[in-house]
This record gives C-alpha cells, structure tokens and sequence, in this order.
C-alpha cells in the first residue's frame, strides 16, 4: 500500500532533537550491519570505544567509535525492522552523523548472481511505509546517485 499524503511543510509532535543534542567530536561517518556476527569480529578486530547510546522501545543501542587508517567512524549494530532502524538514525543525526554507510547480507532470484558478490542497489521497492514520512510518495526510491557513482565509477 503506498501512502499518497506527504507534507514536508509539517514538523512531528515529537522530533529527535526535542530529545536528544548533538555529541560534540561525534564521527562524521557512521558504519552500521545488520549481522551480529560480523559486528563483533569488527569489534574484536579494531580499537574502538562506546560514545553514545540510544533505544528503541525494548532495546538500547551502543554506538562505538571506531579508529581505521586514522579515521574516526562511527559503529553500531542495527536493528532489523525499518520503524527501528529510522527511529536509531534519527537520534545518531542528532548526534552529529552525516553520512551513513549500511552493510549487509541478501539472497537474490538471479542465478547468474554468484554467492558473495557485492551487490550495489541503485534503487528499492518502498513496501515498509516508513520512508513515506519523509519523501514523496512513490513504490520505488532511488539510492543517493553521487554514492554510487564514487563505489562503482
């Protein structure tokens, strides 16, 4: 179902700025996975150190600050849900993020898709109603084209 009403003009009753302030010092990038697995051994792996946290309804979330080639980023594990995973990235862009890189894994349809590929989505079926509350109705959205272009040339 696509919801056909947006409204940019309109502020929530309730903002993440209204309850959370920006970290000074926080990382400019942020890194999240949706794999527990691979988030630890990430964080076995590189020095890090908890800067923040915050919570969704049942679960608090740490936010690391990791050092890699001198580069401070930002790491959390993500929740899995889109209501989740947007209510956790509103408050870390509170925080001070500005870009967020998000990793994963997938099975695909296409058998000429060979198993641990890198697949790079120029685009997404908006079935989850979450990102209708902050862009135009459509069933498709396309992924930021200037990001694909420095991953793929």
């Amino acid at each position: 179902m696509i919801i056909n009403s947006f409204d940019n003009s309109r502020k929530a009753i309730i903002n993440p700025e209204d309850i959370n302030s920006p970290i000074k010092g926080f990382p400019k990038t942020v890194i999240t996975c949706f794999a527990r697995e691979t988030f630890n051994r990430i964080l076995e792996e590189l020095p890090h150190r908890e800067i923040a946290r915050t919570s969704v309804a049942n679960l608090e979330i740490p936010i690391y600050e990791l050092e890699f080639k001198g580069q401070k980023i930002g790491f959390f594990n993500a929740y899995v849900g889109a209501s989740a995973c947007v209510a956790i990235l509103e408050d870390i862009i509170v925080f001070g993020m500005e870009s967020l890189i998000v990793f994963g894994t997938c099975g695909v349809l296409d058998s000429s898709i060979e198993e641990t590929s890198i697949i790079i989505p120029r685009s997404a079926i908006r079935d989850e109603g979450t990102s209708f509350h902050y862009s135009e109705a459509s069933s498709e959205i396309a992924v930021n084209t200037n990001s694909i272009f420095l991953l793929c040339g």
